[in-house]
């Protein structure tokens, strides 16, 4: 499937920084090599729009270990095996899934029609969190087969205003601003417009716009408000956002939210009528060896194999566990 602007613009961000005709000559498989791109965000989106599917799926396959780009391959391609049931043991092809068994019972109640909307992730730090909304939500989009799914990761850690966070998710969404509520006496039909009032509106505004398509849900996360230290205005965005989900509990393609790495006063504001949660914690030896035997079959070799990983892997910091582990595994894959 095609890419959709708000990959483009990702993308170009990331290479026109390094766009030179030296640089993007090997990866261009014989199509020809642009001049003036380097430091042009804007000429270096035009450019990969204008590239054919072959040229462009090249470029990208060469940089597929960059999060940026394999989230844009995943958007263009069909999972091999084209079923949302888990476990995926590789998300987006690349990266492994090791011990998300709640993840995988979670997932199943929201892909429901009329099951569960909301998923509250939480944990330390560098255990996974980010990982769900932007890689296995990602794979989930190119593997959904029935009801169109699309998914959307929106970092809301340093976002600094409602605005910022609104504008960030419908831009990727391709959904025009124009119509949201204002703050301006002017503008808003509520002469008495106040900060408490525009916010509660605009996040009604926001969930109709989530809503808009009736044939397709948008799986939306939400990532980093623990961040962002005491925020009234954003604390009051998600969780009236938190009631307009709930409120469409009977539409079988009402949004999904993924709340991830939040305050646990917004955790315990969440309806559990209609919200799961999810604890990550670092995985243990227990599920290396685990995880191995999914791909080796039960054996000694194997379990020798997962020893000598999880040996190399405990003499980290907790920080820099699980990057290692997934360099780890991702070079013993067959």
């Amino acid at each position: 499937m095609p890419l959709d602007p708000s990959d483009l613009t990702a993308l170009a961000n990331l290479l026109a920084p390094m766009a030179t005709p030296q640089m993007l000559a090997p990866l261009l498989n014989g199509a020809p090599s642009p001049v003036g791109l380097f430091g042009n965000v804007v000429a270096t989106q035009m450019w990969l729009q204008a590239l054919d599917d072959a040229h462009l799926r090249f470029l990208l396959e060469q940089m597929r270990y960059n999060p940026i780009v394999a989230v844009a391959l995943a958007r263009m391609t069909v999972a091999p095996s084209a079923s949302t049931d888990g476990p995926w043991p590789w998300v987006l092809d690349i990266f492994p899934a090791v011990d998300r068994h709640e993840f995988w019972r979670h997932l199943k109640r929201l892909l429901e029609p009329k099951d569960k909307r909301i998923l509250i992730v939480q944990g330390g730090r560098q255990v996974g969190k980010t990982y769900t909304g932007e890689y296995m939500l990602a794979e989930l989009q190119r593997r959904a087969t029935g009801v169109p799914i699309r998914t959307v990761h929106q970092r809301v850690d340093g976002a600094g205003s409602v605005e910022n966070v609104v504008h960030g998710v419908l831009g990727k969404l391709g959904i025009s601003w124009d119509g949201a509520p204002s703050l301006d006496v002017q503008q808003s039909t509520d002469v008495a417009a106040k900060k408490e009032w525009w916010i509660k509106e605009t996040a009604r505004w926001f969930a109709d716009k989530l809503h808009l398509d009736r044939d397709r849900q948008v799986w939306l996360a939400l990532d980093g408000h623990a961040k962002n230290d005491a925020h009234p205005e954003l604390n009051m965005l998600f969780a009236e956002l938190i009631v307009q989900v709930a409120r469409r509990i009977f539409d079988p393609n009402g949004c999904r939210l993924f709340l991830i790495d939040y305050p646990e006063a917004i955790v315990r504001s969440a309806l559990p009528q209609v919200t799961l949660r999810e604890d990550i914690t670092l995985p243990t030896e227990t599920d290396v060896i685990e995880f191995l035997e999914g791909m080796f079959g039960q054996s000694p070799a194997t379990e020798a194999r997962a020893h000598e990983i999880w040996a190399r892997i405990i003499q980290e910091q907790e920080i820099d566990r699980m990057p290692m582990l997934a360099r780890e595994l991702g070079e013993v894959r067959p």
